[in-house]
């Protein structure tokens, strides 16, 4: 009775297809070697992948590039025109207060209006001094003045041509007391397009004395510090500041952007007020701060010396940046130009690549094939490789006469159909060692030794029987154990006959 056993150390198989004729098949063999996959596709992966991510890092690298070098040139104009404006707005200011200064001077700049205007502010009312306040009201209506106040040197009003409802009482004595110390026209901390200058009248030879309050009212200062800054977005504008000691007061409301209504008095050492420090102690410069609601602004501060003011301009960063959404629209349509061209060309590259690769891989399949079934086919043992299943895949020269049949006719049948383990229909495991037969188209079974190797997972398990010829021994045991029964015999009859001698002599003695 056959039998097969478990070896400690498992054979290695050999792998290969069946040839489909006489001679080597490289094709067939060349099927096995990719059927197990190629090393080759790996490579080709690899370099696809190593190609996608330098593409990625390519653009990517562009991207950021372009920009980097876009950003930096928005925020440059951007900067520009912030600054243009500010300079705008602080041009338009001097001129506007200029303008209103001279006119103001002017009223009183005849000797004999001072003198009538001294004296109808110390009680003398003639015809001459109430002729002289009619033409000062007539050239005030004439320069579009708001109105004319005639004030003592404590603030208190004498006569007016429409009151100034734009200052209190105490903001009018602290202008006055201004004037008459400084002996020079003052002008008042502006309000929305207000503007009030102070004009001293000096002294007559009596010793008195009088200011003149000239209220101008001109949208060009609202404008200045409003409207025209529209153009730069809504958050844009400007507010005037002054230094007052240790603080800065805030001239003109600006709330919207900076939490600061108008006459507020701000630290100058305070970390969240340095572009109204900087405005009101006269430093020109550029920084970004946070606006109101605590976001990223950009303000331009300016001096304006001969006042004694302050600009702040300032504009929310994301306004002043606003090109940069066209810029990032512009780049995300370049990329997906550069992705079409590169994806096209990719394509096509890899089409020729892969081409050439197959061609490679044919040629370099073909050769271990070659190699492979030679050495498939010239093997002194046969050699059957079967699925797990057991049906027949592929057998070499050898197994085609150890079976007696040709390779077409074994392929595809189980394999327990010509070759008995010794098991049944069982099949040995991988590693196994035993002796079993072959069953041939003809004639008698043959007693063969077998060893059962496997390779691969999965679909790609391939069994491989290496199956020896042991006819010769087993007959050479069969002469050998016919010849020690003859001798065994002969023995036998020799002892007999040498016993049926030597028994009657030693009876006789």
């Amino acid at each position: 009775m056959a039998t097969f056993s478990s070896h400690p150390e498992p054979l290695s198989a050999v792998r290969a297809t069946p040839p489909s004729g006489e001679g080597t098949d490289s094709p067939r063999a060349a099927h096995e070697l990719l059927a197990h996959g190629a090393p080759s596709r790996h490579e080709s992966r690899r370099i696809l992948v190593g190609a996608s991510l330098l593409l990625v890092a390519g653009v990517a690298a562009l991207n950021l590039g372009l920009y980097h070098e876009f950003k930096t040139q928005v925020e440059q104009r951007g900067w520009e025109r912030l600054e243009d404006a500010a300079d705008l707005a602080r041009d338009e200011i001097s001129r506007f207060t200029a303008g209103t200064r001279r006119t103001s001077q002017s009223l009183a700049r005849d000797p004999a209006m001072r003198h009538a205007l001294l004296s109808a502010l110390h009680g003398g009312h003639d015809r001459v001094e109430t002729s002289a306040w009619e033409v000062l009201t007539d050239k005030s209506d004439h320069f579009g003045f708001e109105s004319v106040e005639l004030a003592t040197p404590a603030g208190t009003v004498v006569t007016s041509h429409r009151e100034c409802a734009c200052l209190t009482p105490r903001e009018r004595a602290q202008l006055v007391a201004r004037a008459s110390i400084l002996g020079e026209p003052v002008l008042a901390d502006p309000g929305v397009g207000e503007l009030v200058v102070a004009v001293p009248l000096g002294t007559d030879a009596d010793g008195h004395s009088g200011v003149l309050l000239v209220h101008d009212h001109d949208p060009q200062l609202a404008d200045a510090l409003g409207r025209q800054w529209r153009s730069l977005g809504r958050s844009a504008g400007a507010f005037l500041v002054r230094a007052e000691g240790d603080r800065a007061v805030v001239l003109t409301d600006f709330s919207r952007g900076t939490g600061l209504p108008r006459k507020r008095r701000v630290d100058l050492a305070a970390g969240d007020a340095m572009a109204v420090a900087m405005a009101a102690t006269g430093v020109e410069s550029r920084a970004e701060v946070a606006n109101a609601e605590g976001q990223p602004a950009w303000v331009v501060t300016r001096a304006l010396p001969e006042l004694g003011w302050g600009l702040v301009a300032q504009a929310d960063r994301a306004e002043m940046l606003a090109e940069m959404r066209s810029a990032r629209q512009g780049l995300l349509l370049l990329d997906l130009l550069l992705v079409a061209l590169l994806a096209g060309s990719g394509l096509l590259w890899w089409r020729f690549y892969r081409a050439g690769l197959a061609r490679h891989e044919a040629q370099l399949t073909e050769r271990h094939a070659q190699r492979i079934q030679s050495v498939f086919d010239t093997a002194f043992d046969a050699i059957v490789s079967f699925e797990p299943g057991g049906r027949v895949h592929a057998v070499n020269r050898s197994a085609e006469r150890l079976l007696d049949r040709p390779a077409a006719e074994v392929e595809g049948q189980p394999i327990t159909q010509h070759l008995d383990f010794g098991g049944g229909d069982r099949l040995p495991a991988a590693g196994s060692v035993g002796v079993g037969h072959v069953r041939r188209s003809a004639g008698t079974p043959i007693p063969v030794e077998f060893s059962i190797g496997a390779a691969g997972e999965g679909d790609e398990r391939v069994v491989t029987a290496i199956v020896r010829d042991v006819r010769e021994r087993v007959e050479a045991e069969q002469r050998l154990r016919a010849f020690a029964e003859g001798l065994e015999v002969a023995n036998r009859v020799v002892f007999r006959g040498l016993y049926a001698k030597v028994a009657p002599k030693q009876n006789t003695l």
